[in-house]
């Protein structure tokens, strides 16, 4: 045999070999080795491979969508279990873990999507086509007729389903509910007790009796049943959890102390116990127990320190004791350098001191966390609520929509947001995401405070307060429930009973200016505002070196009119904050009011340039240059403000006001103004924009309607009543013209306003 030939025939031994080795098959093998050690990403990288290697190949995308749910990720599970079956439609598997991951994804959707539905019931009835005993099948169906509250088909479906797997804990759990649902108390109890003696480590079978019997008045059944899930479960810390805050509403605080107690002590040390019970009685609103749970945490289990510092560094940040969390922050870091959650804390605490320096540094390093971890959420929700302290409030809410774009289940990212829209007065929008925040936390007390603050923003105040009286009778220790009752009291004009609450938590000189922002919301609501500003005048003469005071003397000296004071406060933070958007437009706008035009465009053009992409900086800019006779580059300045946030009501009319005073396309100005209109239908400006432009197009009879409606609504405002006289002059009423442009000028109107009434008169 000839070297050549040899040669030749090892040669195509490798390339057989390579080949098999690229494989589709090959590659699954190898991801399949991958996900048994539980290297789940790995397995992902091998089944990716081969789905690109061949893209028909059903099963890769099958073992893909087992390793997407051990990574949590249930959203791409569902896309690949649902191409593995379409692909694969003789494979059970494929469509039992499509079910699997389905289900839940159709049943915690709100909005119910009718094409999920109609997808997971073709799975189902192929499954149940090839094989009338399909567990998956029939498990799908039930919960299906669940959904549709088909009560009699569910039972029979589960029913069915429990006859080929007895001992099937969900499913058992899902009949459990639709018996109590129909009122069939005594099965119910029944199987759910057969259930927990079978199977006496799975939990929601307790919690089905337990709340129950709480809505049946058991409260003592109720209490067994946990002590007897706890009993049953001893090294179940979240069991424990739920016992202790059982005993803290039934206000047993001894019994609730014992409970916890237990998850800390080092005699029989439960794994995750201190770290559960920092987190309940952070909850309840106690820190400083806490912060003890959390330090008795890292000495017990040395080998998690670092989790329980950091679950302290949170701590002291959110109660402002920057001091201790920087110590605690700077043991973690000399240890590990480059720990991402010791560097995002790092940073959140370099915001909170308000120097522009560390700032800016803390901005630039949750910028590279996120560019060094895009898909996790935890360094994206930091850089939100940064940029949240930053009042940089549109481009949080951009970074909060991405990150529920990923994970729309991300409870932090719904309450920013939801708060986001609240400060944007965008009530239909808070509540939207309120609803969904409570729908996943519904006991959770941070989730009811968004959605209270959202109600009384919408004006359903009895509504929010019969939520917060409760909750501050569940957790009278809360500060933040107190805090917001405090607050719905001044829009109730409940004065004394405010400012009673807000002094109980106001400390001069603390970091917290919760409490103190409470007792200047009371004294403005009574119009002492020299009492308001006498209160912080005092406060930022005890603490100088405190921007945040600061900040909020200039604000509060611009709500109340002291203009010359608000602008000396704010120039006094633009040189400690030298390239801050923010103090720029708010420099610009109190210039504005002070009838300085062109040092409030010096000071908003400023803005602009450092937040270039920010709705609410262009309209404010926008405003200003209209004000300053500079018409088109107004109009032009209020669209690139909206082309970046379309909703913005005020851009919206103040353009369609300038088209129609510069005659430019009054058919989209009134689109544009109606549009303003009905997202703010409280805002009589806006209506008396429709009307202004009702008359710029010669609709005479419906300016002159919208005109009376608005005098009606708000008499004493004259430029309403000079409107009108102007209709009616146009309609040729000049005797009803007259009447209101005399009743205007008695209105107290502005010295231009007057100006052009008198000259409106004289027209006559």
């Amino acid at each position: 045999m000839s070297r050549s030939y040899l040669s030749f025939s090892i040669l195509i031994v490798l390339i057989f070999l390579a080949s098999c080795a690229s494989s589709p098959e090959s590659m699954v093998s190898a991801g399949n080795k991958f996900f048994d050690q539980g290297k789940y990403e790995d397995a992902l990288l091998q089944y990716r491979r081969a789905m690109q290697k061949s893209p028909n190949y059903g099963d890769a995308y099958y073992r893909a969508g087992l390793a997407e749910v051990k990574l949590g990720r249930l959203g791409p599970a569902l896309t690949a279990f649902d191409q593995a079956v379409q692909l694969t439609p003789q494979s059970t598997d494929a469509a039992a873990s499509y079910g699997e991951v389905a289900v839940p994804a159709y049943l915690g959707d709100p909005t119910r999507p009718r094409r999920l539905y109609d997808r997971i019931t073709r799975v189902a009835d192929d499954l149940l086509k090839a094989d009338p005993n399909s567990f998956a099948g029939l498990r799908m169906k039930g919960y299906l007729a669940l959904a549709d509250v088909r009560s009699e088909d569910a039972i029979s479906f589960f029913r069915r389903a429990l006859a080929i797997k007895p001992d099937h804990p969900e499913v058992s759990s899902a009949l459990v509910q639709v018996y109590f649902y129909e009122g069939r108390n005594k099965e119910a109890e029944e199987l759910a007790n057969t259930l927990i003696a079978r199977q006496k480590h799975f939990g929601p079978a307790y919690d089905l009796l337990y709340f129950h019997y709480l809505e049946t008045g058991q409260a003592a059944a109720a209490e067994k049943i946990l002590q007897s899930k706890v009993s049953s479960n001893p090294s179940s810390s979240v069991f424990a959890i739920q016992l202790a805050r059982h005993y803290f509403r039934a206000k047993r605080m001894d019994l609730m102390a014992s409970e916890i107690s237990r998850l800390v002590s080092s005699q029989n040390p439960v794994p995750d116990g201190p770290m559960d019970a920092g987190d309940f009685y952070r909850e309840i609103g106690r820190p400083e127990e806490a912060l003890n749970a959390y330090r008795t945490g890292e000495s017990l289990f040395p080998k998690q320190k670092v989790d329980y510092q950091k679950r302290q560094v949170a701590l002291l940040i959110s109660a402002g004791r920057k001091p201790e969390a920087e110590k605690v922050l700077d043991g973690i870091l000399s240890a590990n350098p480059k720990d991402a959650d010791a560097l995002a804390s790092q940073a959140m605490l370099q915001l909170a001191g308000g120097e522009p320096e560390p700032a800016t540094r803390a901005l630039a390093t949750l910028e590279s966390l996120i560019k060094e971890h895009p898909s996790d959420s935890r360094y994206r929700l930091d850089y939100a609520r940064a940029l949240r302290v930053r009042d940089r409030d549109e481009d949080a809410r951009l970074q909060l929509l991405e990150l529920l774009r990923r994970d729309g289940t991300n409870r932090e990212a719904l309450r920013h947001v939801a708060e986001i829209y609240i400060r944007r007065r965008q009530v239909d929008e808070a509540l939207r995401y309120a609803d969904q925040l409570l729908a996943l936390e519904p006991n959770t007390p941070s989730a009811v405070l968004v959605r209270t603050a959202a109600l009384v923003a919408r004006g359903q105040v009895s509504e929010a307060q019969a939520a917060l009286t409760k909750l501050v009778r569940d957790f009278p220790d809360l500060r933040e429930a107190q805090l917001q009752l405090g607050l719905l009291y001044v829009t109730q004009k409940r004065f004394p009973e405010a400012e009673a609450l807000f002094a109980k938590y106001y400390r001069a000189g603390e970091n917290d200016l919760r409490a103190l922002r409470g007792l200047v919301e009371a004294y403005i609501a009574q119009n002492q505002s020299a009492r308001a500003m006498s209160l912080l005048q005092e406060e930022v003469r005890r603490n100088p070196q405190s921007n945040n005071l600061r900040t909020v003397l200039a604000s509060t000296a611009a709500r109340v009119g002291n203009l010359d004071l608000a602008i000396a406060e704010y120039e006094k933070l633009a040189k400690v904050f030298t390239n801050s958007s923010e103090i720029y437009l708010q420099l610009g706008v109190l210039y504005s009011r002070k009838g300085d035009t062109q040092t409030a465009l010096t000071y908003l053009q400023k803005g602009v340039e450092t937040v270039p992409n920010n709705s609410e900086a262009l309209a404010s800019y926008a405003e200003a240059l209209g004000q300053a006779g500079r018409l088109e580059e107004a109009k032009a300045t209020y669209r690139r403000s909206l082309a970046i946030r379309s909703d913005n009501a005020a851009a919206m009319n103040n353009l369609a006001f300038l088209m129609a005073e510069t005659n430019d396309n009054l058919d989209e100005a009134l689109t544009m103004a109606r549009a303003a209109a009905q997202k703010a239908p409280e805002n009589l400006d806006f209506a008396d924009t429709v009307g202004w432009i009702y008359l710029k197009r010669k609709n005479l009879d419906s300016a002159v309607l919208m005109f009376q409606n608005l005098v009606k609504r708000s008499p004493a405002t004259a430029l309403f009543r000079y409107h009108l006289g102007l209709a009616l002059a146009a309609k040729g009423d000049r005797d009803a013209a007259r009447a209101e442009f005399q009743s205007a000028l008695k209105a107290s109107p502005s010295a231009s306003d007057a100006q052009r009434i008198r000259e409106a008169i004289a027209k006559l």
